[in-house]
């Protein structure tokens, strides 16, 4: 997923690619905010195993909702080199952004399948010519 915000063009950045120093800050930060129910890495790890094991209609009503599109727009911002807050990262409003989806996330429907054979004149299935 990109994230285009305001403009400006971030990469997904997968949580698990943020330094420890990161990882340590934003432990801080849920301490001190108190803006998730989460408090520890571990925590925000289930809370994300959680929500992407749900529909989207449960996940717009989840009451930590806010609080994964804020982790998501922070880590995008600070995986791309900015040095920001989580409360700074998502000081935008939510109409300024915008999420791209990339040709990796969209999964064809027939993964792992052989691909069809083409059909010659007639529906007959042509011939392998390798």
């Amino acid at each position: 997923m990109i994230l285009v915000i305001n403009g400006k063009t971030y990469p997904g950045t997968s949580m698990s690619d943020l330094s420890l120093k990161r990882t340590l800050e934003l432990q801080r930060e849920l301490v001190t905010t108190g803006i998730s129910s989460a408090r520890t890495w571990g925590e925000v790890q289930d809370l994300m195993n959680e929500f992407m094991g749900m529909t989207p209609g449960e996940r717009a009503h989840h009451p930590e909702a806010l609080f994964l599109t804020a982790l998501t727009i922070w880590a995008a911002r600070v995986g791309s080199g900015e040095d920001l807050t989580l409360l700074d990262a998502c000081d935008v409003p939510l109409s300024a952004v915008q999420w791209v989806a990339e040709p990796a996330d969209k999964l064809p429907d027939a993964v792992g399948k052989a691909p069809a054979r083409a059909k010659a004149a007639g529906g007959k299935p042509r011939k392998s010519t390798t």
